[in-house]
């Protein structure tokens, strides 16, 4: 029994020493754990895993869990503190961890696991895109199934921003975009996701594709434009991808014919008979694949040509206060309108709408010019197709002992026919000599002319001078100016002093004062009359009624220019200028026209028209606009 007991106790004291150095040195290694872990990226077939470093570990054993044997199988052991884990499924749930190891004396040493990270790789690329449909505000699109994903997101070209917005997600492998807009092309991308604890994981963008709607309804078609044998339309622009079709119906087919495309928004439908009424239709269509589609159909719009323009415009039976005027008929006009001129307006207005082809126009002044013109309408669904204008008449009506008819005319009317001005039934002429101070440079180049034509053929005739005075002295140089222009002649209709300043001249050089011009006039009016010459002033009515109004001038002649239907001049007057816009056969353009009263009263006797509703006179002065009389401003005198 002492012999047994002896031989234990020997044999555990030799184990005893021989284990103390396994037990000193484990004492010694110690592994901290890995204390954070994380997946920086994924891929369809890779993850790659990241770890923080710890302090003294020779390497890292990586540990990928088995989910079918339902425990972490190593995966890898790598002296980083990253690794790639490479061909795994995508679109699927993976999970790691990693623990730190040490190596002493050919033993490793181990740490304790990481916490899990739970990842998914992302889902492969869609692939096989395509549009499978569209309409005017949707566009269709399938796709291949993508293994395992989630859902797929769709996302759709910003021109404005120059990127792809997220449009819509679907779980489905098909999906119908709305909202579009119509007749135009996008671009279109889809991407498949995977998701895993709230996470969504992407894979790559499909590759992108262009699918377009097709128009929508077009609408807003109007006629815009219509003539003899054309009409034209326009509407609303869908969008600059579409094409337009126009269609006119065929009552004798009882179909739309197709007249022309466009990519504009207006098309004119030419071929067409005077005064007739037409339907229309438009469409728009776009290509998809070399395939027109088209939108809906417009609504109908229905339209009209115009009559032909009225022809063979004339005079007929002229008193002193009427004038008939006639014109051929035209056979598909419903009527006609007649537009007379009117001074106060310095326009053409309405006078009377008729169904004949004549008209007697009373209540006109007597030895006045009147122009005219006339336009034919047809009558389509209510509406009135008006043919372009006649050509426009000019004729006066008949002079009286009193009153008779006359022009002014200058340089700026150009070389004049006057054989055809006296056969127009103009009774007198006032003619420009010239302006400013007494130079030839300042004659008027016309001026010879004109009066030698006049004493041809017997017209008579005054002259006139436009001023420029600014004093006393300039008047006398302007009235020398005129005694040498006149030496020899005598003009039954004296000599009258042009007071305005239409060019601005003596308000840039200091305009006199009121008393200083009405002494001006006085000086010039009065070196005619010494000189054997009637004489007159010509202002406005605007000058008369402000700048000239002083009771020294009572004693001469005024002429008054007031573009109206009536003077409103409450002092005599021998001379009224009514438009700066007269027509008269032999002169080129617009031309002064006048009325002259050979006996003065206190009641002129011009009258307005009765069916015009005349506004009231105008005041300002009628050539401070010389846009308005259609003549260029007198060249810089001299001085």
């Amino acid at each position: 029994m002492k012999k047994i007991s002896y031989k234990i106790i020997i044999a555990i004291a030799l184990l005893f020493i021989a284990l103390i150095p396994n037990f000193s040195n484990a004492a010694k290694v110690s592994v901290k754990k890995v204390s954070k872990i994380w997946v920086s990226y994924t891929t369809s077939s890779k993850v790659k895993v990241k770890w923080k470093k710890v302090k003294g570990a020779k390497g890292y054993k990586v540990y990928v869990y088995n989910y079918s044997k339902k425990k972490y199988e190593l995966y890898a052991t790598t002296s980083n503190t990253n690794i790639k884990v490479k061909k795994l499924k995508s679109a699927t749930k993976y999970k790691f961890r990693v623990r730190a190891y040490k190596k002493k004396k050919g033993k490793n040493y181990y740490g304790k696991y990481s916490s899990s990270v739970v990842v998914a790789t992302a889902p492969e690329q869609v692939k096989k895109l395509k549009a499978t449909g569209q309409s005017d505000s949707t566009i269709s699109l399938k796709w291949d199934k993508v293994k395992r994903a989630t859902s797929y997101k769709v996302y759709v070209y910003n021109n404005s921003t120059k990127k792809y917005d997220f449009k819509q997600s679907t779980s489905n492998k098909s999906t119908t975009l709305t909202g579009m807009n119509s007749a135009k092309t996008y671009k279109i991308k889809v991407r498949a996701y995977k998701k895993l604890n709230g996470k969504k994981y992407y894979g790559t963008y499909s590759q992108v594709i262009e699918a377009k709607t097709i128009p929508s309804k077009v609408t807003g078609v109007k006629e815009y434009d219509y003539s003899l044998n054309s009409i034209s339309l326009s509407w609303d622009k869908i969008s600059s991808e579409a094409t337009y079709r126009i269609y006119k119906y065929n009552s004798g087919k009882n179909e739309y014919e197709y007249q022309g495309e466009t990519k504009d928004t207006y098309f004119k439908v030419s071929g067409l008979n005077p005064a007739s009424d037409y339907n229309f239709k438009v469409r728009a269509y776009v290509k998809i694949n070399g395939e027109k589609k088209y939108g809906a159909y417009s609504n109908i719009i229905n339209a009209g040509t115009c009559p032909n323009e009225v022809t063979g415009l004339k005079i007929g039976k002229v008193t002193s206060n009427s004038l008939e005027v006639k014109w051929n008929k035209i056979k598909e006009a419903n009527g006609y309108d007649i537009y007379i001129y009117k001074d106060s307006h310095q326009s053409f207005v309405l006078y009377k709408t008729t169904s004949s082809t004549s008209i007697n126009i009373t209540g006109l002044s007597a030895a006045k010019f009147y122009k005219f013109y006339v336009k034919a309408y047809s009558t389509i669904n209510g509406k009135k197709y008006y043919a372009d204008k006649s050509s426009t008449l000019s004729h006066k009506t008949n002079s009286t002992n009193t009153e008779i008819a006359g022009i002014d005319v200058s340089a700026h009317n150009g070389k004049i026919d006057w054989e055809k001005v006296k056969k127009a039934g103009v009774d007198f002429a006032i003619l420009r000599c010239g302006f400013g101070k007494d130079y030839k440079s300042q004659d008027d180049k016309y001026f010879e002319r004109n009066l030698s034509e006049c004493e041809r053929l017997q017209i008579p005739y005054g002259v006139y001078i436009y001023s420029y005075a600014l004093n006393k002295n300039d008047a006398s140089s302007e009235a020398d100016h005129v005694l040498r222009l006149l030496k020899g002649h005598t003009p039954k209709y004296g000599v009258w002093f042009d007071m305005e300043d239409a060019d601005g001249y003596k308000r840039k050089n200091g305009m006199p004062s009121n008393n200083t011009l009405v002494n001006i006039c006085v000086e010039f009016c009065d070196k005619m009359i010494k000189n054997g010459y009637k004489t007159g002033i010509y202002a406005s009515l605007s000058w008369f009624n402000n700048q000239l109004k002083d009771s020294k001038l009572d004693k001469y002649e005024k002429w008054v220019a007031q573009w109206n239907d009536r003077c409103s001049y409450t002092k005599d007057y021998i001379m009224w200028q009514y438009t700066s816009s007269g027509l008269v056969d032999g002169i080129n353009g617009r031309t002064d026209m006048n009325i002259m009263y050979l006996k003065i009263t206190d009641e002129p006797t011009s009258q307005n028209i009765e069916d015009l509703k005349p506004q009231e006179p105008k005041t300002e002065d009628p050539k401070s606009d010389t846009s308005s009389t259609g003549e260029k401003n007198p060249a810089e005198p001299q001085t």
